[in-house]
Parts: C-alpha cells; structure tokens; sequence
C-alpha cells in the first residue's frame, strides 16, 4: 500500500465518467480535501467494479476521515463482489480492531491458527541446507535486477529484485520445487469451512511469483500486505546478525498484525512475532499485514518472498 497523502490515479477499463471521477477524487485526495474526495470516489467505485486500486483510494480516504464503519462496510461489499479479495480481508481486519470487535478481528487475524514456518527438505544436488543456502544466495547477489529502496515497495535499506519464477535450472529452480511443496503441504491441512473468508476461497488453480529481497545492517520491511496473492511466505537464506531460536531480542524477526500507515490505524493491534531461521520458510494468508524489524549484522541478510496467485479461469 501506498503512504498517507500518495493517492494516485490510474485509467482504468470502464466508463469514461467514472475514470474521471476517480481521477478528480484522487486529485482532490492529494490536496488534503477528503470530505470532497469522498463522494467521487464512491461514484468511482461503483462505475469500475472489480479494480482493486479503486477500493484501496477509497478506503483510504474512508479511514483518513475517522469512517471507520464505511470502511468495513465497504470491505464486505467488496468481497461480495470478489469473495476473498485480500485488501478486503486486511481492510475488514483492521477496521474490526479499529471499531473494538475483537471476536471479528480474531476470526480474520488468528494468527496462532493461520502463520506456519516449516524447514524445507534439502534440495537435490547439495549436501545439506547450508550448501544449499549458500548458493541460492549469490544467485540472488549476482542478478543485476536488484533496486535499491524503491519508493513504491515496503523494502527500507536494502534491495528488492524483480520477477524470480519461473526458474529453468539452478538454486531457484531447486526453491520453486521446495516452495511449491511446502505450499501445497499447507493447503492440504486447512480444514473445510465455506463460512470463513480466507479458507471458502481456496483457489483451484495458482501461479508462484517471487522477489528476493536484500537488506544492510539496520535495514526492514515496512507494514504492507500482498493484495494479489492468496497465500504468502518468505524463506530466509541468509540471516545474520538475527537470533534464530527465539530466546533473545527481536531484531530481525517477522512481525504481523500492524498495518501500513495508510489505514490511519488509532487502536492498539494485537500483533504476532516470528523468529526466522535459515533453511525456513513461514507460510501465511497475503491478507495478513506483516512487517520485520530492523537489525544489525553482515553481510546482508537475504530473503526470498512469494505469493500464490489466483489464476482467473479460461474463458470458454
């Protein structure tokens, strides 16, 4: 998600006048009028259904101005639209624990229930996790599509590459298999419930994206959740600096539950702290916000994150 104040539009596929009144709504949003914003990008909303950009501009201006009970009713409206829309979820997670809905925000946020780490088997071709982790970690520093702190991403004082998968041979060919699996262990354990959100819409069919990120003594990720995504993780290939059985101080480990400054979140949220360890990968709904913290150590830490996502059915 996008800061507080960066709300910018894009043209959209619809009609013409609702590509306008999104534009003027984001252009009032910008200048700080969002009691004018507000109506416009409703209007907007209503005219580009299914643009997922729209409802976030939308709910952002909502929780700019203290709506908070707009917000979660614009989250179900959405995800009556687009049944486990994952801004959707995190909108409708944040605004339960914004309005004191604790049993609401649970069901959404049960992070005990939803967040599992597991260590992957070591890949064929390498002697253990270790040699394996090595060279998956100068295959990520020797890509020469890493960015330094782009404004658009979470990633602060580090690197973020772009695209991994898929992978044809070597130590990311050797991950997406590991990744895969490990993915498709943890939807078989989900248990049936066609009246939760997350767990009624599991997709029939999936993509994996992934990116690997980089980070400098003192670098993190900022609170952000992966709205494209079904199902997310990270696998650590490289931690320094970071303790790893959970007994010291949290620098460095997985933090969910606090959301992107763009929610203009006011309430205290409950949160839930994962200790990476190398050769791990942690598993969770791309719904959830996560963050990490800052920590000091070199070299770099490296961290290879992915989402599961929807694939649209073929037209027939």
């Amino acid at each position: 998600m996008r800061d507080a104040g960066q709300v910018r539009q894009t043209a959209y596929p619809g009609s013409e006048e609702a590509n306008a009144l999104y534009e003027k709504g984001c252009n009032l949003a910008r200048s700080g009028d969002f009691d004018a914003a507000e109506p416009l990008l409703r209007r907007a909303w209503q005219g580009l259904p299914g643009h997922r950009r729209v409802t976030a501009d939308l709910a952002q201006v909502l929780m700019r101005r203290g709506a908070v009970e707009d917000a979660a009713d614009l989250a179900r409206a959405q995800l009556a639209r687009n049944p486990g829309d994952s801004f959707a979820l995190a909108l409708a997670g944040v605004a339960a624990v914004e309005l004191g809905k604790a049993p609401e925000a649970q069901e959404i946020m049960d992070f005990e229930r939803f967040v599992r780490a597991a260590e992957i088997p070591t890949p064929d071709g390498y002697a253990d996790l270790a040699a394996f982790n090595k060279a998956l970690s100068k295959a990520v520093l020797d890509r020469d599509d890493l960015v330094r702190d782009r404004a658009e991403r979470t990633t602060r004082g580090g690197f973020q590459s772009g695209a991994l998968f898929p992978a044809k041979s070597g130590p990311l060919a050797s991950l997406q298999t590991a990744l895969a699996a490990v993915a498709q262990d943890y939807t078989t354990r989900l248990p049936h419930d066609p009246n939760h959100p997350f767990l009624a819409q599991r997709p029939a069919r999936v993509r994996l994206h992934g990116w690997a990120t980089v980070l400098e003594t003192g670098g993190h990720q900022q609170p952000h959740i992966h709205p494209s995504g079904w199902l997310s993780g990270v696998y650590y290939a490289r931690l320094p600096g970071i303790d790893q059985d959970g007994s010291g101080d949290r620098a460095g480990h997985l933090t969910f539950g606090e959301p992107s400054s763009a929610f203009f979140p006011k309430a205290r949220h409950p949160t839930y702290d994962v200790a990476p360890k190398e050769g791990h990968v942690v598993l969770f709904p791309s719904y959830m916000h996560h963050r990490t913290e800052p920590f000091a150590g070199s070299p770099a830490r490296i961290s290879l994150a992915f989402d599961l996502v929807p694939r649209q059915p073929s037209a027939a």
